[in-house]
């Protein structure tokens, strides 16, 4: 007997407990992936030296590889909702946050797509992958 069958329960339709327990199951599941993403940010801006925003941008990329990430949608990351900045400012932030993202990388680890954003290389990618395993 596999312990898959140990589990997930087959489900009881009659059972309100059961729905109960799945509901809570499901909320501790979400509760798990949000604290390990906040850990993996932490450790992140730790080890790395970066700022939130840059983490953002960071984690953006990184969650983009091997695709790449539109410079608009790095502006609206660095954006406060709240403040009243313009576009040439997010645009300015942008170029710094990537500007300390490849301090603290390997040589060529983001790459600039003209006219259209950013990209991680695959060192760039092994490289925050590194960091997270570290963390891990």
């Amino acid at each position: 007997m596999s312990f898959a069958a140990y589990r997930d329960p087959p489900p009881h339709p009659d059972c309100p407990q059961c729905d109960d327990l799945r509901y809570e199951v499901e909320q501790l599941r979400i509760q798990l992936g949000q604290q390990t993403e906040l850990l993996t940010r932490h450790a992140i801006a730790r080890t790395l030296h970066l700022t939130p925003k840059g983490v953002d941008i960071l984690t953006k990329l990184y969650g983009a590889y091997p695709r790449p990430v539109l410079r608009y949608d790095l502006e609206r990351t660095t954006l406060d909702p709240w403040a009243d900045e313009d576009r040439v400012t997010a645009d300015n932030l942008v170029s710094v946050y990537v500007s300390r993202i490849r301090k603290v990388l390997p040589p060529n680890s983001v790459l600039t797509l003209h006219s259209h954003g950013y990209q991680l290389s695959e060192s760039g990618h092994a490289a925050v992958r590194q960091v997270m395993e570290a963390q891990g």
